[in-house]
Order: C-alpha cells, then sequence, then structure tokens
C-alpha cells in the first residue's frame, strides 16, 4: 500500500493512496485542480480515468446553461431539500451563439465557421480549439457525444450545402 508523505512543521505524515483518492472525490472541482501543483502523486491521482469517472459519478446532478444576450450563465441545482443553485456568468465566448453539452463539457459554435468551434471544460476553464473544417460550405453544426464502450468523447459535424445535409 504505498502512502503519500506529508510534512506540516517539523512532524511528518503518511496518508494511505486509498484514503486520498476517497477524500478527493469528495472535493469539487476547483478545489481538485489546486492540488495538480501539491505533489506529483497528486497530480497523477487527479487525473487518473478512474478517479476522474467515479468523481464525475458521485458530482453528476442536475446541471444547465442558461444562454442570455450573447453572455452564458451556468447553474446546478442541488438535490437537496434546501435547493440552492450557485449562478455564474463567463464572458469568453460572446461572439459563439450555438452550444450543445455531453458529460459537462460545452462544444461552442458559430454556424458559419467565422472562428473555429471549441469545446470548453467549465470544471477546470480548459478550452480546445477544433480543427477547422476544410472546405468550407454554407454552414454547419456540431454534436458532442460520449462513446461509453471506448470511454471517448467525439464530434459530429453536419453541414448545409445549397440545400442538401451533407455529413
Amino acid at each position: 500500500m504505498e502512502k503519500m508523505k506529508m510534512k506540516f512543521g517539523r512532524r511528518q505524515f503518511s496518508i494511505p493512496n486509498e484514503i486520498m483518492f476517497e477524500i478527493f472525490l469528495w472535493l469539487p472541482v476547483k478545489s481538485l485542480m489546486c492540488f495538480k501543483c501539491v505533489s506529483r502523486l497528486c497530480n497523477s491521482l487527479v487525473f487518473k480515468s478512474d478517479f476522474v469517472d467515479m468523481h464525475r459519478y458521485r458530482s453528476s446532478g442536475t446541471k444547465f446553461f442558461l444562454n442570455e444576450s450573447k453572455a452564458f450563465y451556468a447553474a446546478e441545482q442541488q438535490e437537496d431539500e434546501n435547493i440552492s443553485s450557485s449562478l455564474f456568468q463567463t464572458e469568453r465566448f460572446p461572439a459563439y451563439f450555438r452550444l450543445n453539452c455531453a458529460n459537462g463539457l460545452i462544444c461552442v459554435w458559430e454556424p458559419y465557421y467565422v472562428r473555429p468551434a471549441l469545446i470548453f471544460n467549465p470544471s477546470t476553464r480548459k478550452v480546445r480549439f477544433l480543427p477547422h473544417p476544410n472546405k468550407v460550405t454554407s454552414c454547419g453544426d456540431y454534436l458532442l457525444g460520449f462513446e461509453p464502450k471506448k470511454n471517448k468523447y467525439k464530434v459530429f459535424l453536419s453541414e448545409t450545402q445549397r440545400g442538401y445535409m451533407k455529413q
């Protein structure tokens, strides 16, 4: 059993990895991102695929997004008697006006390819831009999906060209 060694002043503590794993599962993603810099062990634990899957399963709740006047708002509804929600505004992508979600990731794009489409993870605040289509047609729509058998996200682009659907 591996243990994580932590030093506080003159005292040194060892915490088994299984316990660290369990503690980390209960932390919000924003707090987990702070542990990336603590040690290599913490960094590797936070990004292990089994940890990410279990954390997503435990923290799955009712989440929804609202779009109003070129600004994105996100809210989370707690499954509790005292229903509280946190609402925050992100002004990073005011020019985009279409979105699609899968497991908390958001695909955002303009249908006329003025700017490249992107996938945004609100938990980590990381953005990945998608490659621009080789041939630009009239307009298109993206669909973001998750394939559980292969544990991969996939992006589907459906384009319209002179009245015909091209996939």
